[in-house]
């Protein structure tokens, strides 16, 4: 029996556990998203949430802290440069999980563990999309909805596929022997 229960083992020596989390929070704070097993999704998403709560002081003390829990000086000061500034306004739910199909290999649950920013090209994408909600409820007419990532991938929506009509060269290397 177990007494005090505290954390996940993830079949690994306490070294090896350490180390493993470190890495995987240092490449989810530089690529800002990652995939991983559903375990291992849980316990960087909290590690995660508790390292950007404590960027917010904006201290030495807070910037050891963290450089204390990660691999990297660069994502130290990725934090500290750029993502404080676009969680500023933010007191917690910094990174989100995003379930994924079952890894083919040994059919362990994948997760997408991605931090939630919003860079300018996608904040330019909202204001466009709410321009144009705006202007159709002054219309009154309603456009027909996009098919988004998640349908593409499941190969729902309008796809459709441009038919190649055959340029002169073509014709002439398939004819000509």
């Amino acid at each position: 029996m177990r007494h005090r229960l505290h954390g996940k083992k993830l079949g690994r020596k306490r070294g090896h556990r350490r180390e493993l989390i470190k890495n995987l929070i240092t490449s989810l704070i530089l690529y800002e998203k990652i995939i991983t097993t559903e375990t291992k999704g849980k316990i960087v998403k909290g590690e995660v949430e508790k390292i950007l709560s404590l960027a917010k002081k904006k201290d030495l003390h807070s910037r050891r802290l963290i450089l204390a829990r990660l691999n990297s000086k660069l994502a130290v000061s990725k934090i500290f440069e750029d993502l404080n500034k676009q969680f500023k306004n933010k007191k917690s739910g910094f990174a989100r999980i995003v379930k994924l199909d079952n890894r083919l290999g040994d059919n362990s649950p994948q997760v997408l563990v991605e931090l939630l920013i919003k860079h300018k090209e996608e904040e330019r994408k909202t204001e466009k999309v709410k321009e144009k909600k705006s202007k159709e409820k002054v219309k009154g007419k309603r456009e027909e909805r996009k098919p988004g990532f998640w349908d593409r991938l499941r190969g729902k929506g309008t796809q459709t596929r441009e038919i190649r009509t055959a340029t002169k060269k073509t014709i002439e290397r398939t004819t000509s022997k």
